[in-house]
């Protein structure tokens, strides 16, 4: 292989490379590519742990205001002198 189509394809590469970290989310993709995509199922994981923390938080306000009108909702009892 000739020197200048060697440097031809180093500078060519080494572009590519330079784009991928700089457009596009470039370095997700390139760790992802070279850890054979684990790091995008652990961010997957992750998210969809905090989005069932969020849930259960949202259901846990949601049942307190139930009870809460459920308790307003009950006719009041007066007891008699």
């Amino acid at each position: 292989m000739p020197l200048d189509v060697a440097l031809t394809l180093l500078v060519l590469s080494i572009s590519l490379l330079l784009y991928l970290f700089i457009f596009s989310d470039g370095a997700n993709f390139l760790v992802s590519v070279v850890s054979g995509g684990r790091r995008d199922t652990a961010v997957r994981i992750a998210t969809a742990e905090h989005s069932a923390a969020r849930l259960r938080r949202i259901e846990a306000k949601a049942g307190k205001a139930d009870r809460l009108l459920n308790r307003l909702q009950q006719p009041r009892r007066f007891e008699g002198p």
